[in-house]
């Protein structure tokens, strides 16, 4: 006998067969709702998305200087105080990425910052247990709690969904990973990759061998159990484990395995290093909050400038001279090569802290050849023209030279060779102040504007206060052909017109008296040596 069904049964038969089976007007109401809740959840967060904008005030990085060749030169904290060092693609290594995203997030390119189905099974695991046990955070998400740290609930991982969404939105996968490497934690101030790298493993990220990847792996789930070189029995061990998982899920060859987990783990905090110090402050200070800071200093260079600087102190200190400081600019480009501002920077007893090269002292008769070559292009000399090395008074000041006798009748290559002060007063005279004080400050000598008023004939003998970086800037023009372009610290920098203080032929007249000087401190046959060059040098005593 056929029992009949209750009418309820029939229609919920005939929805679940129209479910099934759609028809046209079924199927297109359906689409209607689908895509009135999708344009409805999408303008619910694109608003929400302009009402919460995402937090990215910790992307701040470390300031780091480098030499020419890559070295690096110095490095600042960030703006709140974190070995913070930014890592770029090319900087991040192959290995690092296939390790992170095996351990972290494998389907990390193919989900839109949530990967639902992980979503799903931690929801189910934390409801049984009544807590935050199993987060199934993406790498996304876990970067949206790194910029953005908070307590573990259930609504803020709702709030990391929001902001991992948003950084799909914004950002490329490159662009997420690579924010990623640079905040994940490493104990105490120690942000990122390329810092930890540096300063626990003292090597860049992209020389890391599998060993070193596995144990930056593994630190930032638990940066204060694993703390590197406090913990390293620990951490290899740990780090050893991965290298076995790396091993049977085929991410790396069985030889490196095998020679990765021989490797032992020699992780030790280190400082970063502190070079051309006057240099890197400088820099700095103009340029803060700049990742990197490219500059033109060679690092042999730089480091043998030094040493000669500080050898040469220790012979001077029996006479109470303490410090010293050195430019070196590389006449071809005017790029800053080597720049010490002190013999010795942590020599607080003799101010080794102030910077000797961007400081204002007197020139003294390092001003000289400038005013000659002036005056041969205005044709009042040539090198042989007689001058009178003889007592002046020009209305009240008295020139004298610096041994006070006079040798009346000179050449002006003579005057110049022997630094004299009286011809070079007398010379200054007859021409126009004004004209030598513009040329001087065309050439780059910002420092006497202010200076201008209070200025007269003792301008020549260095009675004035400049900078040994502009001075050093003038004698470039020397070998330039007269022309002057400003001393480049940093590439990149725009180029600049050169601009014409003295001629050419001015040029080579002052450049070869000043080979013609001898030095006390070089052999006296050194100058006939067959490699030795001409180098052109002038004193300037104040």
């Amino acid at each position: 006998m056929k029992l009949p069904v209750p009418i309820y049964f029939k229609n919920l038969r005939s929805r679940i067969y129209q479910i099934k089976h759609p028809t046209g007007r079924n199927f297109k109401k359906l689409l209607a709702v689908l895509l009135i809740l999708f344009l409805f959840a999408y303008a619910a967060f694109r608003l929400l998305d302009r009402i919460f904008p995402l937090p990215l005030e910790r992307l701040n990085y470390s300031t780091v200087i480098l030499a020419s060749d890559g070295t690096v030169l110095n490095a600042y904290l960030s703006k709140d105080e974190k070995w913070r060092i930014k890592i770029n693609k090319a900087d991040i290594p192959e290995g690092l990425v296939k390790a992170f995203l095996f351990k972290e997030d494998k389907y990390f390119f193919y989900h839109p910052g949530i990967n639902l189905i992980s979503v799903m099974r931690a929801f189910i695991q934390d409801i049984h247990a009544g807590k935050v046990v199993s987060g199934a955070s993406t790498i996304t998400m876990q970067l949206a709690r790194m910029l953005e740290p908070e307590k573990r609930t259930f609504l803020n991982k709702f709030k990391e969904m929001f902001r991992a969404l948003q950084l799909e939105r914004k950002f490329s996968k490159e662009q997420i990973l690579e924010m990623y490497f640079n905040l994940l934690p490493y104990g105490g101030n120690v942000e990122g990759i390329k810092a930890a790298s540096m300063i626990f493993l003292h090597r860049q990220p992209i020389n890391l061998s599998s060993a070193e990847i596995a144990t930056l792996l593994i630190i930032p789930n638990n940066p204060n159990r694993y703390r590197l070189g406090i913990d390293n029995n620990i951490i290899e061990m740990e780090r050893n484990r991965w290298l076995q998982r790396f091993k049977k899920a085929g991410l790396f060859s069985s030889i490196e395995i095998s020679q990765a987990l021989t490797e032992p783990l020699d992780a030790r905090r280190a400082e970063l290093p502190h070079i051309a110090p006057h240099l890197c402050n400088r820099l700095f200070a103009k340029f803060k909050n700049t990742p990197y800071i490219y500059t033109y200093i060679d690092f042999n260079t730089q480091r043998r400038t030094q040493q000669i600087i500080a050898d040469y102190i220790n012979k001077l200190k029996l006479w109470n001279i303490n410090n010293a400081a050195a430019i070196v600019i590389r006449n071809r480009d005017h790029s800053v090569v080597a720049y010490a501002g002190s013999a010795d920077f942590n020599d607080a007893l003799h101010q080794g802290q102030v910077d000797g090269v961007n400081a204002i002292r007197s020139p003294g008769s390092a001003l000289k050849p400038f005013m000659y070559a002036m005056a041969m292009d205005e044709g009042l000399v040539t090198p042989k023209t007689i001058l009178y090395d003889v007592p002046c008074n020009f209305s009240g000041y008295k020139p004298q030279d610096y041994d006070r006798m006079y040798r009346g009748k000179v050449t002006v290559e003579d005057a110049l060779l022997n630094s004299l002060n009286v011809p070079a007063v007398k010379m200054l005279n007859e021409m126009d102040l004004n004209s030598y004080l513009a040329m001087l400050e065309k050439g780059g000598c910002n420092s006497l504007k202010k200076q201008e008023k209070n200025l007269g004939l003792s301008l020549v003998l260095g009675g004035c206060g400049i900078r040994l970086y502009e001075l050093a800037g003038l004698y470039t023009a020397l070998a330039c052909k007269g022309q002057y372009e400003p001393a480049r610290f940093i590439k990149n920098e725009p180029s600049y017109k050169p601009i014409p203080l003295f001629s050419e032929d001015a040029s080579f007249m002052i450049s070869h008296i000043l080979t013609e000087m001898m030095r006390y401190d070089v052999p006296v046959n050194l100058n006939d040596a067959v490699h030795f060059p001409k180098i052109a040098w002038k004193t300037g005593t104040s």
